[in-house]
C-alpha cells in the first residue's frame, strides 16, 4: 500500500511525515542554518534522530551534544530539549514511538 506523505513548511525549514500510525511516526526534517526546532518543549514520545547531512546540536539541560552526519541520537520522553543547526543546513530522519 502506498502511503500518502504529509509535507509541512515550518519557520525553521520543512518536515515530510512518511509514516504516522498509532505505534510510531517517521519523518524527514530539513532545518535551515541558524534555525531552532522544538524550542524548550518536552517530547511526549521517545525519539531517535539520524543525521543525513550537516551537524545538529542537541541541548538537554546543561549539556550540548553535536550529532554529525551518519550519527544517531536517542531522546527519552518527557525531557526538555532544544535542537538547532548553528553551522549549516541539517537533514534528519526522526522516528518516534
Amino acid at each position: 500500500m502506498i502511503v500518502e506523505q504529509k509535507k509541512i513548511n515550518h519557520t525553521w525549514g520543512q518536515e515530510t511525515v512518511w509514516a504516522d500510525t498509532s505505534d510510531y511516526r517517521g519523518s524527514f526534517m530539513s532545518i535551515e542554518q541558524g534555525q531552532t526546532v522544538f524550542d524548550s518543549s518536552k517530547i511526549s514520545r521517545k525519539e531517535t534522530i539520524y543525521v543525513i547531512y550537516g551537524t545538529l546540536v542537541v541541548e538537554i539541560s546543561d549539556s550540548q551534544h553535536e550529532v554529525k552526519k551518519g550519527q544517531s541520537f536517542h531522546l527519552h520522553e518527557g525531557i526538555e530539549r532544544i535542537l538547532y543547526a548553528p553551522y549549516d543546513d541539517v537533514d534528519l530522519v526522526v522516528v518516534s514511538d
